[in-house]
Formats: C-alpha cells, sequence, structure tokens
C-alpha cells in the first residue's frame, strides 16, 4: 500500500524509515528482544529504495542535483551505480527512479519498497519566496507523479512518506488515489512521542539524577518526589494530540532533558525558529498566535503554497495541536504545552522588539510595576519605548498595527491578555487582569502623524491636542458602552485604561 505521515520536525519520523528499511532489508539481528522478533513476521529481504529529500533547493538545477544524488545513494545502498541503469545524462529524476525500480524488480518480479523521509522539505525551506516554493513544488510533482506509475505498474509493495507539511495540490497527493493518510488516524495517533505510559515504563531510572540536580540547584521543593517531577516534565513537553484522546510528550526534548538533566525548551532551540517568524510575518498587523483557533478536519489536512494560513501550518508544525473535537469535523486547538508557550513567545518578543534579554526583562519589569501602582505616565513611557524598539521593522503605522503591536507585546511579556474581548454593549481592544485582584479595559485610539503639522512648539502643541482629543474619544466609548460592567463583580478592582498614538510618534495613557 501507500501511506503518508505528518509529524512535526524531530519526532521521529527518520527513525520508522530506517526501521522500515532494516525490517525490509531482513536485518532480524537488529530487533532482537523487540515485539516483532517474536511475531510471525518472516524478515524476508526486499529491495528498498529510501530518499531523504533535505538538501540544497534554492534553484531547480540545485534540487534537481539533490534529488539525484540520493537516487546514486540509493542505487549504491542496492549495489548498483546509475551507469549500469543505461541513463542519459540530463534524465529528470523521475525517469532514474524507474529505471532504478524496474532493474531491482526485475528478473525475479520482487516488489520494491520506496521510502521517503521529509518529502516537502524543499517546498518547506522555501517558504518565505512563494515563487522559489512553486519553482521547488513542480519538481517535486514531476518526481512524485513517476511513484504513481511504479505504483500502477505493480512494481512497489510499499510506499512510505513522511514530512512536516501535507501541500495540497502536490502531485504525491492529487495523483495517488490509494494514499492513506495516517496524520489524523486514531489507529495511529501515537505512532510518534512517548504517552505518559511509557515515558513512566522507560525512563523512570534516569529521573532520580535529575531530582537530586533540581533539589540542589533550588528549583523544585526540598521535599519534592518523583510524582512531583514527572508533573512537571508532564507539564513542560507533553501535550501533543492527533486524536484528542491520546497525548504523547515531545520525544527529542524528553530525550534530551533526560541526557542534560535540565528542563528547558530542547525542541524548540534544536533549529532556527524561521518558519514561526516567516508565518508570523505574513499576519501583517497581527503578530500574535492565534488563541484557542476553531479549525476543520479539511483545513487542518493539507495547505496551499498559493493562500498560506497561519493556523494549519502552525499545527502541522508543531506550535499548536488539538485540544478538543467539537463537531464531526471541527477541532480546537491550543498550544501544547509550556515549552512551546514559553519558548514562542520569547522569539515573539525579541523579534518585534529587536533587543536583547535584559533590555526586553526591564521592559516587563516597567509595565508590571507601572499597572501594580496605576502610573499612566510609566505605562505610556514604556508603551513608547516598544514604538521605538519596534522601529527597525518596516510596518506601517495604523491602528490595527498599535492594537496588534501592544497586544502581542503583553502576551508575550507574560500578562494575562485577552484581544477584544465581547460585551453586551461592543467589543473593546485588550482586557489585561492581575490574577483576581485587577482587571484592566483597555480601548485605543490612533491619529495619523504627518510633517504638515510643523516643527518646534506648534507642532509639539497639535500633537498633544490631538493626544487629548483621543483620549477623550476612547474614554467616552469605554463609558457609553459600559464595557467595564460586567468585570466588577469577578475581580476585586476594574481600572479603565485610555490609550492614544498619533503615529509611532507619541503615546498617551489614563488608567482611572
Amino acid at each position: 500500500g501507500c501511506y503518508f505521515l505528518s509529524r512535526p520536525r524531530r519526532f521521529g519520523k527518520s527513525l520508522i524509515i530506517g526501521a522500515l528499511a532494516e525490517l525490509l532489508k531482513g536485518n532480524r539481528e537488529l530487533f532482537k528482544g523487540l515485539w516483532i522478533d517474536s511475531s510471525d513476521y518472516n524478515f524476508k529481504k526486499y529491495p528498498v529504495v529510501t530518499l531523504n529529500m533535505v538538501g540544497s533547493c534554492d534553484s531547480k538545477a540545485a534540487l534537481l542535483d539533490s534529488i539525484k544524488t540520493q537516487l546514486d545513494k540509493a542505487a549504491q545502498y542496492n549495489g548498483l551505480s546509475l551507469n549500469e541503469l543505461d541513463i542519459e545524462k540530463d534524465s529528470p529524476p523521475g525517469n532514474i527512479l524507474i529505471k532504478l525500480v524496474s532493474k531491482l524488480y526485475y528478473p525475479e518480479r520482487v516488489r520494491v519498497a520506496i521510502l521517503i523521509d521529509e518529502y516537502d522539505a524543499p517546498i518547506q525551506k522555501a517558504i518565505g519566496d512563494v515563487a522559489q516554493a512553486k519553482i521547488n513544488r513542480g519538481v517535486l510533482s514531476d518526481f512524485y507523479s513517476s511513484i504513481k506509475s511504479l505504483v500502477d505498474d505493480d512494481m512497489t509493495g510499499l510506499v512510505f512518506v513522511t514530512g512536516v507539511t501535507k501541500f495540497a495540490k502536490a502531485s504525491i497527493f492529487s495523483g495517488f488515489n490509494n494514499l492513506f493518510d495516517m496524520t489524523l488516524n486514531s489507529e495511529y495517533n501515537a505512532i510518534c512521542g512517548f504517552t505518559l505510559e511509557e515515558f513512566r515504563g522507560y525512563f523512570l531510572d534516569y529521573l532520580p539524577g535529575i531530582l537530586e540536580r533540581y533539589k540542589s540547584n533550588g528549583f523544585i521543593p526540598p521535599e519534592a518526589d518523583l510524582d512531583y517531577l514527572i508533573e512537571e516534565i508532564v507539564g513542560y513537553y507533553d501535550g501533543y494530540s492527533w486524536d484528542v484522546k491520546t497525548r504523547v510528550l515531545n520525544p527529542y526534548s524528553i530525550i534530551q532533558a533526560l541526557e542534560q538533566k535540565k528542563l528547558k525548551a530542547h525542541w524548540f532551540s534544536s533549529g532556527a525558529p524561521s518558519l514561526l517568524m516567516t508565518l508570523l510575518k505574513r499576519e501583517g498587523s497581527r503578530f500574535s498566535f492565534p488563541e484557542n483557533p476553531q479549525m476543520s478536519e479539511t483545513s487542518l489536512a493539507a495547505v496551499d503554497i498559493k493562500n498560506l494560513k497561519l493556523t494549519p501550518l502552525l499545527f502541522q508544525t508543531g506550535y499548536l495541536t488539538i485540544d478538543k473535537k467539537l463537531s464531526r469535523d471541527s477541532y480546537l486547538l491550543r498550544r501544547p504545552n509550556k515549552e512551546v508557550s514559553e519558548a514562542t513567545d520569547k522569539s515573539l518578543v525579541k523579534y518585534l522588539l529587536g533587543q536583547r534579554d535584559i533590555s526586553i526583562a526591564k521592559l516587563r519589569e516597567r509595565i508590571g510595576k507601572a499597572l501594580e501602582v496605576y502610573d499612566s505616565a510609566a505605562l505610556a513611557a514604556s508603551f513608547q519605548e516598544i514604538l521605538l524598539w519596534n522601529s527597525h521593522r518596516e510596518l506601517k503605522a495604523c491602528e490595527g498595527q498599535c492594537h496588534g503591536l501592544i497586544f502581542s507585546v503583553l502576551k508575550a511579556l507574560g500578562f494575562s491578555v485577552i484581544t477584544q474581548p465581547v460585551t453586551v454593549e461592543g467589543v473593546f481592544d485588550i482586557l489585561l487582569t492581575l490574577g483576581k485582584r485587577v482587571a484592566f479595559v483597555f480601548e485605543l485610539k490612533y491619529e495619523s502623524f504627518s510633517a504638515a503639522l510643523g516643527q518646534g512648539e506648534e507642532g509639539a502643541k497639535k500633537i498633544e491636542e490631538m493626544l487629548k482629543a483621543a483620549i477623550k474619544e476612547a474614554k467616552d466609548q469605554i463609558q457609553r458602552r459600559d464595557y467595564d460592567a460586567k468585570y466588577g463583580p469577578e475581580y476585586g478592582v476594574v481600572k479603565k485604561v485610555a490609550v492614544a498614538f498619533v503615529g509611532k510618534a507619541r503615546v498617551a495613557v489614563e488608567i482611572y
């Protein structure tokens, strides 16, 4: 049959490919003591063509050469060389694959296994360059269509394909009408990653060392036991699900944490989050992660290069996971765990502000103090600093952008914020809460800045007048629509916050 599996990077897809290759080669000794060794599997030897599509892909020629290099390795793996296949110099990779598989199939007519790892890597690498991504998709489509002809000619016994993203309109999906997608199938929900039961069963002996180290460093209470540590580990690395019912821990992070005896963002930091930043840049004025988005299964299953959507890509790349099933074809998504939440927020705020960790930490402290004592001037100064730091990015100033930027920075700094909460009378901009003690109802107003305002005292006076007018407009709207009324019974104190922007030049805040 023909199978496809999508999982995030470093979740063990290549390990599955490697295990299948050795099984199909009949290398039984590698599997001694495992379940399959005592099963009725016969370990018969089959020819195997294994291809890893990670390689140079910054041009069509580079991608073609990369695929041919992989085919040459696959031929050598089977004791052949491309010279034996009577291949013309400029033969496309698809023709080379057909000749290679035919050579392995005949004369004994033994079906060949084709295993393709990271099928989408050339598209993923070019995701920030749509034109190059389309070129790469075309090359891959031509190549993958040759596999369909081999399947149709009954020369293959197994085709197994892995990748991070399922791109629509790649011929490996449109051409294989019998391709079985394992990604969201409940039978395979734990094929990658460790369930909690597996973690407890396989790794318990590694935990005492981490427990003692964390106690001695003061990271956890001195009376903490293994159950306490397991709860910490689960909160940091668990939570991935492709079927709602079963959740798995990130395998790469678990192994690294046990090896290094340290809980940190191992998976996130193992690869620069360039894809993540590229996806977020596409959102324009909305810089933040989608919070608890709802998506249909169809939308999650595939994405289109021409019309990239943020949420399906974040799901397929591991930054979001399935939380609940809302209907037969609809899911509620969330961030999977503490590792992803903390690391993505940290990366996002560094991207937005272009500052070092120490400057960001000081900003977090200043905003926190301003909110605690209701200091309008200090909060305005912090917001002004955010706009100033953000000036390194080419962004068009507008109300939506200022709203998105302030909300995203507050969220990424760790404040509890909700964007555009709904009340009986309408929708306001931001709700920020400090536990159950205080709720801040933010209404933001924006006025365009123009050089025509003039320079010196005259220009400064006009800006001040515009700020006052915008503050008044925000306050009037909060009062008219009674935005704060619903929060009185729930919080000890409810504060209203009017915020005014004049371009990126000035910010004014009134907390009352």
